[in-house]
Parts: structure tokens; C-alpha cells; sequence
């Protein structure tokens, strides 16, 4: 009605011949008595509901409405709904109480959420047909009923009792948040089913379809369009845009006290199960053997598999955002982010005293979990980061290597052949990507803090042989401001003091420091080019504050 009137007003329309004064204020007048209406009293707004059906029943005759067929619709639509508001209002008691118990479906909660049943029967169904997770719905909002058992008697005793008042809306926002899971847990097969799909499609981007080149040949279009790999691919574009509109068309519903949105469930599947590829994918690529050390080439070609596992999912998830209506980088770099945080927090266990839980991790989420992985043995490595830097201490070990700084690489003694250097941080790079190396960093980070505190409490253990010998160091090497001539006598000396085995434990702690710092270093180098080469303002303007800041 309020619509009606504004058009009749000549305001919101391109013409003014349109404009009625008299039928904007009769339709404003109507909406006014319609939002007036009270329903306390169901026998007086049964009376006026019809009294307004009527007259405008009665319009419908004005020479002004009857040619406009817009308007008549409009009209129509709305004695449509004032007659539905009349069977609303006629409703008894006696009827919303019957409804209510042949709709009650609290007796099947625990069946369906705790032992599974009917659950693995609905889920078959849905995939086979993703539209039925429409009729969803109204099992999803018969559920709802399970929330009157534990809070009827509180509702009852509540009265103007606060603390049965916080005691309801805590009860209530338990048990919702319980269904909202399992409403989750039941839609879950189409996130699902849609990563099974993208399986399909990441094997036809990456194995199948060429590049189409700039400039074609006449004769060599058809052999250049690939036209059946190009329908598998659309075949299967369109199975998942299947999957996303059959949940998509749910509505809003209210599921207890929380209100679910069919677009926030998707994106939370779909973030699920891209999760839980991510993390399977990256702990089963890198592999560490503590018996085997893993060649160059070897680890460069696992490397190599793990970029391109990741690149396919990423390039074919953001194939299809846009049907499954959802922003496909945003998800990607959130979510390989936080599973690399997680990850860096679940190795630093090691280095802890405190350690730190999975579920009391702030990367870790109830809706959308990270998987955890119990380490094989104690002391072994949780994560593919852990694996990582065990390789690369493992390949850079000083008795069969050497580091050249003008090249920037190690080398074997041996056969003189490069064993780990800026090519292999480039690999790393492309398979782990920016987050992989700043969280390797971090690692290598705890790690070195650990070696320096096992080596001063070594050293303190040697205390009372070393206390006099390092007074004598300092006092030759003094002062800190300058070069000391002739050292070499000095530190002669102080090792002369030393057990063998005490110089031996301290010497593998400072290689591993130094080989670290070393690592360090070229991720650094790494992630120098890189900010240039992708987000070169960023990178001088922070270079510029830097340089303005600290010189």
C-alpha cells in the first residue's frame, strides 16, 4: 500500500501524469489501518480485514487502476494476503497446540545427532539430488521442537527471576548452537560433493587443457579449441553449480535462537573441506627419513609435486567461485594462512614448557577445524614444517657439506654438486608461499633460542673450570670497541681447559645456530624479491619508514 501511494504521488516515476492525490491518500490511509490493526481481540481485526478486503476490492473499479495492470497486481496481492491473515487469525488454540505435537520432533535428536540415523540415508539423497536440501528446511525446523523439553519449565519459572531469565538464554543458545552443528554436519555432503567434482576438474586444468595461444591458424582451430575436453570441463562446472544452488535456495531459517543463512553455510562447507584437503595434502607430500638423507634433486622434485598439487586446487577453486558464489582467493590465503599458524604453534610444543593444546589454539575453530595429526613417536615432527627443516639440516650437514658464501649455496665435498641453496628456497617458495617461509622463519626462530639455551646451561654447568679462563678472554679481548691483535694464544688457552666432549656438544649446537641463521637469511632474500616483484609500493613505503625511522 505505502508502494502504491508513493507511485501515485508522482515522485518516484519519470512522468507526472500519474499523480492522484486523492488515491495517494485513500492507499496511504489503508497502510496506516493495516499496520493499526491489533490482534489481541481476533473477532474486531477479522472485521476490519474484511472491511478493508472489500474496499479495495471496491477500487479495482477506478477507471485509474483498472488500466494499469501493475497496479492491479499490487492489489490483488495484497487482499491475498489480508485473506491469509484472516485464516491466521482464526487459527484456535486448541489447533496450534495439535500442530504442535504431531510436529514435535524432539524424541528423534538423540537418534539423529548422536547415533547417526537417518543421517547417511539423507545425505545419499542429497547428493543424488542437491535440490532436496530445500525440503531440508522443515526437517531442520521440526528439530527446533527438541529446545521446549529443557526449557518450558524454566520459561515457566522464569516470571521476572533474572537468573532464570540469563538461565533461559544460555540454555536456549546451547541447544541452538548443538543444531546449528548438526545442521552443518548434514549439509556437509555438498561441500563435500563438491570437492569431488573439483578433483576432476583440477586433473582436466592441469593435465589436459592447453593454453590457448595468442595467434590460430585457421586450419588448426577446431584441433586448438578442444571442444570434448572443454564439455567435460563445462559438464562438470555445471554438476557443482547443481550442488551450490540446491542449498543456496534454502531461506533464511531461524533454527532455535540462532538464524542460519544458507550462503554463511555454504562458505563455512566449503572453507571445511578445503581445510581439511589442504592440511592431508601438505602432510603427506614431504616425507623424512632420520636413516635416509633425501638428495637435491629428490627433494626439489617433492617440492615441485606439492606446488603443483596446491596450485591446481587454488587455480580450480577460483574457477568455480563464481558458481558457487563465493570470494575463492579471500578463502584460499585465510585459510592456508591459518593452517600454517597452526601448524608453526603445534611444532613450537617442542621448545615450550607450557604446551599448548590443539582446541586452546587461536587458529583452531569448533565450525571449521584443522585437522590434527598425533606425531609418530616422541620427539618426532608434527607437521610438514618440522619435515622440511629436518631435511634441510639433514642435506646441509657440515660433515659431508660446505657452505660458499660468494654463491650463496652448499655444496658437497665430495662430488662438488650443489646440495641446497637459492634455487631450493625458490621451490619452497612456490610450493609453501609467502605464509610457508614466514612461518618456517619463526620456527627456525624457536629453534635457535632453544640451541642457545642448552648451550649457556652447558656452559654454566663448566662453570667452575671456565670462570677463570673467560676472565682472562675478556680481559684480553678488552675493549669491544675495537679488533684484538694476536687471539689466537687466547682462545688456545681457553680450550686447553675444556673436556672433549663438552668442545664436541658445543661445536654441533654452533654449526646447527650458524646453519640456521644461514637459512634464515635466504629466506629472507626470498621474501625480499618477492614483496618486490608482487607488491613493489608496499615494500618501498615500508622501506621508507624503516630507513626514516631507525637512521
Amino acid at each position: 500500500m505505502n508502494k502504491l501511494a508513493s507511485y501515485y504521488s508522482g515522485e518516484q516515476v519519470l512522468s507526472d501524469n500519474v499523480r492522484v492525490a486523492q488515491l495517494e491518500s485513500w492507499f496511504t490511509s489503508i497502510a496506516e489501518r493495516i499496520e493499526g490493526l491489533e490482534y489481541n481481540d481476533s473477532r474486531v481485526a477479522n472485521r476490519k480485514i474484511q472491511k478493508l478486503q472489500l474496499a479495495l476490492e471496491q477500487v479495482l473499479e477506478f477507471h485509474q487502476i483498472d488500466n494499469n495492470l501493475q497496479v492491479v497486481q499490487f492489489v490483488n496481492d495484497t487482499r491475498a494476503l489480508l485473506k491469509q491473515m484472516i485464516r491466521y487469525i482464526n487459527i484456535e488454540t486448541k489447533v496450534l497446540i495439535t500442530i504442535g505435537t504431531v510436529g514435535d520432533l524432539s524424541y528423534a535428536w538423540e537418534l539423529m545427532s548422536y547415533f547417526n540415523c537417518f543421517v547417511p540415508e539423507i545425505q545419499d539423497k542429497i547428493k543424488r539430488n542437491p535440490h532436496l536440501a530445500i525440503q531440508m528446511r522443515s526437517t531442520f525446523v521440526k528439530l527446533a521442537s527438541m529446545l521446549e523439553l529443557p526449557c518450558t519449565r524454566i520459561d515457566q519459572a522464569a516470571g521476572n527471576d533474572e537468573l532464570l531469565t540469563s538461565s533461559l538464554e544460555s540454555v536456549s543458545e546451547y541447544y541452538s548452537t548443538e543444531l546449528v552443528t548438526f545442521v552443518r554436519n548434514v549439509l556437509h555432503i555438498i561441500p563435500t560433493s563438491i570437492f569431488a567434482v573439483l578433483k576432476d576438474i583440477v586433473k582436466i586444468l592441469a593435465d589436459h587443457l592447453r593454453e590457448c595461444p595468442t595467434k590460430i591458424v585457421r586450419k588448426e582451430l577446431r584441433d586448438q579449441s578442444q571442444i570434448e575436453i572443454r564439455h567435460s570441463l563445462a559438464n562438470h562446472t555445471a554438476n557443482i553449480a547443481k550442488f551450490a544452488n540446491g542449498i543456496l535456495a534454502m531461506e533464511t531459517t531461524l533454527v532455535g535462537i540462532i538464524q542460519v543463512n544458507p550462503h554463511q553455510l555454504l562458505e563455512s562447507g566449503i572453507r571445511k573441506e578445503l581445510t581439511r584437503q589442504i592440511t592431508h595434502i601438505m602432510h603427506q607430500a614431504i616425507p623424512f627419513d632420520p636413516s635416509k638423507v633425501m638428495e637435491a634433486g629428490e627433494f626439489d622434485r617433492v617440492l615441485q609435486g606439492l606446488a603443483k598439487q596446491l596450485r591446481g586446487i587454488r587455480q580450480s577453486f577460483e574457477y568455480i567461485q563464481d558458481y558457487v558464489n563465493v570470494h575463492g582467493l579471500r578463502i584460499w590465503i585465510e585459510e592456508f594462512s591459518r593452517i600454517v599458524n597452526f601448524n608453526v604453534e603445534m611444532e613450537c610444543n617442542a621448545f615450550m614448557q607450557k604446551k599448548l593444546y590443539p582446541w586452546n589454539s587461536r587458529f583452531q575453530s569448533e565450525a571449521i577445524p584443522i585437522p590434527y595429526f598425533q606425531p609418530p613417536s616422541e620427539g618426532a615432527t608434527y607437521s610438514f614444517l618440522g619435515k622440511i627443516i629436518r631435511n634441510l639440516l639433514a642435506m646441509t650437514d657440515p660433515r659431508t657439506t660446505t657452505y660458499v658464501p660468494c654463491i650463496g649455496s652448499w655444496f658437497n665435498s665430495t662430488t662438488l654438486s650443489e646440495v641446497a641453496g637459492t634455487r631450493t628456497f625458490n621451490s619452497l617458495s612456490e610450493a609453501i608461499g609467502t605464509p610457508g617461509l614466514g612461518a618456517l622463519d619463526r620456527l627456525m626462530c624457536f629453534i635457535v633460542a632453544k640451541d642457545l639455551q642448552t648451550l649457556i646451561s652447558r656452559i654454566r654447568h663448566e662453570g667452575d673450570n671456565l670462570s677463570v679462563p673467560l676472565a682472562r678472554l675478556q680481559q684480553a679481548l678488552s675493549p669491544s670497541s675495537s679488533v684484538p691483535n694476536d687471539t689466537v694464544p687466547q682462545y688456545e688457552r681457553l680450550t686447553q681447559g675444556m673436556s672433549k666432549d663438552f668442545m664436541a656438544s658445543c661445536c654441533d649446537i654452533l654449526v646447527r645456530i650458524g646453519r640456521l641463521q644461514l637459512m634464515r637469511e635466504h629466506i629472507a632474500n626470498e621474501l625480499r624479491s618477492s614483496s618486490k616483484l608482487n607488491s613493489g609500493p608496499l615494500y618501498w613505503a615500508l622501506q621508507t619508514a624503516n630507513h626514516s625511522l631507525l637512521t
